[in-house]
């Protein structure tokens, strides 16, 4: 086989790796943008990044480990403190909120 053949799909095969990575982030950072945007409630949220996480986590570490720990180091105990413990306090609406778009904005200087 010539090395240049090689190289192609050496590159192919890289090349497919890295969209994929950026359909996992982007998927990820569309599911946020769906909160902030008001198309889903943040126990919607919480429920639906859960799922993607226990489908998609271990790929997604695969493809962009620094977006996967920036999102698991913070966005777990968000969801945990401002949605699964009970007060329905506009408090914890907006603390929700905030927390969620700065790590919306990190996620994506990591994409």
């Amino acid at each position: 086989m010539p090395l240049f053949f090689v190289v192609y799909l050496i590159t192919r095969k890289y090349n497919e790796l890295l969209k994929g990575a950026m359909v996992m982030e982007n998927q990820v950072l569309q599911q946020i943008a769906d909160y902030l945007n008001g198309k889903i409630t943040k126990e919607e949220y919480s429920i639906i990044v859960q799922e993607y996480m226990t489908l998609c986590g271990d790929d997604l570490i695969k493809r962009n480990i620094s977006f996967y720990q920036k999102f698991m180091e913070s966005v777990p105990d968000i969801c945990l403190y401002y949605v699964d413990e009970p007060d329905d306090s506009d408090y914890k609406e907006r603390e929700f909120r905030k927390n969620i778009q700065l790590i919306y904005r990190e996620l994506m200087n990591l994409t």
